[in-house]
């Protein structure tokens, strides 16, 4: 009898061992996390919208640098304005949500070369000023707001 005792002890204590976790433990554990989430949420969110922007100036950038070979394979110029009823318009296409403000209109000759100027792209109160630069259309970027 003695015998069967001695070797139920072991099966017991490892159910002991086994055991797990208490429910105030994983609430603990659950209410750290919430917090940790809620402290880094907003600087998430905002990586995500300065990679949003930069993501819309990049594509408008890329149209611009395209303009000189537009204007030469068309064999005129283009003239950059948002005036959308002018003839040999440039065109640009601007991301939702964004709005394009060409301050003083300017050309891109027929041979391809860029008179430069300045470009704004508008959203939610903010806007990013690209000046292009001559004769290659380069631009220069900067944030106004």
């Amino acid at each position: 009898m003695w015998g069967i005792c001695r070797r139920a002890e072991p099966a017991v204590q490892r159910l002991r061992a086994a055991r797990g976790f208490t429910l105030l433990e994983l609430l603990v554990v659950l209410s750290i996390l919430g917090v940790a989430t809620a402290l880094a949420a907003p600087a998430v969110s905002g990586s995500i919208d300065a990679w949003r922007r930069q993501a819309a100036v990049d594509a408008v950038v890329e149209q611009v640098r395209g303009w000189p070979a537009d204007a030469r394979s068309a064999g005129r110029p283009l003239l950059v304005t948002d005036d959308p009823d002018a003839a040999d318009r440039a065109e640009l296409s601007v991301p939702e949500g964004w709005e394009l403000v060409v301050p003083q209109p300017w050309r891109v000759r027929a041979n391809g070369a860029c008179e430069g100027g300045m470009l704004q792209l508008l959203r939610d109160g903010s806007s990013v000023e690209l000046e292009v630069l001559a004769p290659f259309c380069e631009i220069a970027a900067g944030e106004a707001g």
